[in-house]
């Protein structure tokens, strides 16, 4: 049961509350019913009903790789690989990434095997239309897997070692930041909201950017 004290405070509190705030404030209430009660009562501003934290799927350190498996991804993503960060200024969000490029599905499948992490795609584009070979992708874009994946090879890197300490700040901020589900009037997980980037991301992307293109410049030469 639903005081009317609880009704009035819910309703100044619902909108901006986050779940732990909320908890403390309805404490006989557990989080899904502090949900329904929102909903019955009409707040549902922007379709915004709840956040949660980016979820830590597979974790790295549960597996089981020697010092010269680990070097070879390193050198992998040191000669192949890109660490970077870009803008998305459709849903206004700064997304990482770790990428390597290579011919070689046999490659890309080990990464895969090994890691248990990550996806492997066909590069498209005009560019690669006129390559004699197809040229495949693995990327890995979740923070959780991303910063796993840096904190055990970053001391066996060599050139991407600062673009790994920029990301791994990134995973960091990215890590506390909430992202909210949008939801129809049914109920039903429309998508995603998230929160535009602060000042300190915007920092680590330009920063970012630029060691990424010092390195492309140093390549030309």
């Amino acid at each position: 049961m639903w005081t009317k004290e609880q009704d009035e405070l819910l309703k100044r509190k619902y909108m901006k509350g986050k779940k732990q705030e909320l908890l403390e404030l309805f404490p006989d209430k557990n989080y899904q019913t502090i949900v329904r009660k929102a909903n019955r009562i009409g707040l549902k501003k922007n379709k915004i009903l709840f956040f949660e934290k980016l979820s830590n799927p597979k974790l790295l350190s549960e597996m089981k790789l020697t010092n010269l498996e680990i070097g070879y991804i390193a050198g992998i993503i040191d000669g192949e690989g890109t660490i970077g960060l870009c803008y998305n200024k459709t849903e206004d969000i700064i997304d990482g990434h770790i990428l390597v490029s290579n011919t070689s599905t046999e490659l890309m499948n080990w990464l895969k095997t090994t890691l248990k992490i990550g996806r492997i795609r066909r590069k498209s584009g005009k560019k690669e239309k006129l390559r004699k070979k197809v040229c495949y992708l693995y990327y890995i874009t979740r923070i959780s897997e991303m910063e796993k994946l840096l904190e055990l090879i970053k001391g066996f890197l060599i050139i991407k070692k600062e673009q790994a300490k920029l990301m791994l700040k990134f995973c960091e901020i990215k890590k506390n930041k909430e992202r909210f589900l949008l939801r129809d009037d049914k109920g039903k997980i429309v998508g995603f909201k998230h929160n535009p980037p602060e000042e300190k991301e915007w920092k680590l992307y330009y920063k970012m950017k630029e060691l990424n293109e010092q390195k492309g410049r140093k390549t030309k030469d």
